[in-house]
């Protein structure tokens, strides 16, 4: 066998070469493999990628404090999903108008009132999507005999919260109806102020108590 580095003949089961000392397959093979060992940091060295932020949270005893203080993953899951449903409540309701816990406004109520001296029906038919409230206000009038006079007005309501509700006439309407009411099951309560051009007619604080029909 020869050297690969200087030919010189080299016996088979020799460990390296006796001219140049370039070890032989078999020195390879029988030569301790040697490791180096780790090596510790150095005292006094930061090691943390970002040291800035440790000096930080030391210079700071509130920071330091936070620290060492264990909070619930429940609880934290808890604040997170309160501060979720916030936003996302006010979205729903005011946005897409979805009514979560609002009753049933919609239905026919009628009251019996007295306007301007004369005896009077008002019915106010109402529909209800989510918290958008629309419908109609007809005022019947007994002028005396056969005669009758009627006057239909459009409302929508406004500021609805819960059972309560503000009914008011549209902007293009000649005549104005404006009644703050109570809704349940049972009826509608509250107080109107009627105001009728074409029958040159006004109630201002009618009492208003009509029967869901």
């Amino acid at each position: 066998m020869r050297c690969p580095r200087c030919y010189t003949e080299v016996p088979p089961n020799a460990l390296s070469c006796t001219k140049c000392g370039f070890k032989t397959p078999a020195g390879r093979q029988t030569a301790p493999i040697t490791t180096s060992p780790l090596r510790p940091p150095k005292a006094g060295k930061e090691t943390s990628s970002l040291p800035f932020i440790g000096k930080f949270i030391e210079a700071n005893p509130f920071l330091a404090r936070l620290q060492t203080i264990k909070v619930n993953t429940f609880l934290i899951i808890g604040i997170v999903l309160v501060l979720l449903a916030v936003p996302g409540y006010f979205i729903a309701t005011r946005v897409y108008r979805v009514c979560l816990f609002c009753p049933t406004l919609s239905g026919k109520y009628i009251s019996q009132a007295t306007l301007a001296g004369k005896p009077a029906t008002i019915q106010i038919d109402l529909m209800q999507d989510g918290t958008f409230v629309s419908g109609s206000a007809t005022i019947k009038v007994d002028a005396g005999g056969p005669n009758e006079k009627q006057a239909t007005i459009a409302v929508r309501g406004t500021d609805v919260q819960g059972n309560q509700v503000r009914l008011t006439s549209k902007a293009q309407s000649e005549d104005r109806f404006t009644c703050d009411a109570n809704i349940n099951e049972a009826g509608l309560k509250g107080n109107a102020t009627i105001e009728l051009k074409a029958l040159a007619i006004r109630g201002d604080n009618l009492p208003l108590d009509g029967k869901r029909n």
